[in-house]
């Protein structure tokens, strides 16, 4: 289940979102809540500022098929991410755009039954192939720099 808004003003935009994901298994059900803001601030004619910050929480409820680890539910199970940026409008089809955004998984974020896992940038929950750069109390960051065009 997922809720999304948003308001648009002059010269900012604000935003906000709800989600809860939930998984059922033999042995029980596990769900995490995930909320967010975003805004944004027209700070030139051809130039806005961004912004946005999630929090997904703990997750909750009992393991749903795997016994072995104790944090598959529980405190410091969440990840914050936020993210800071510019945007550029050479014309009404292309935009530069530059973001700094940083992830940051909770102190049992990636322990699973395997050892492995965490959220990171574009899996969602990461598999066991990617543990070098996700895992417990794992921050995440980076600079992106890209150009969109609508044709």
């Amino acid at each position: 289940m997922r809720f999304a808004g948003k308001y648009e003003g002059d010269q900012f935009s604000v935003r906000a979102l709800f989600g809860q994901a939930t998984a059922k298994g033999s042995l029980g059900k596990i769900k995490q809540n995930t909320w967010g803001v975003g805004a944004t601030y027209q700070v030139m004619a051809n130039g806005k500022l961004t912004s946005q910050y999630y929090r997904s929480r703990d997750i909750s409820g009992s393991a749903i098929g795997a016994t072995t680890s104790p944090y598959l539910s529980g405190e410091d199970t969440g990840a914050k991410f936020y993210s800071v940026g510019f945007e550029h409008s050479l014309s009404k089809r292309t935009l530069l755009k530059a973001n700094y955004a940083a992830l940051c998984n909770d102190a049992k974020t990636g322990t699973n039954t395997s050892g492995h896992g965490g959220y990171d940038f574009g899996n969602g929950y990461a598999s066991e192939n990617s543990a070098v750069t996700i895992g417990d109390d794992v921050r995440l960051s980076g600079f992106q720099f890209g150009i969109r065009h609508t044709f």
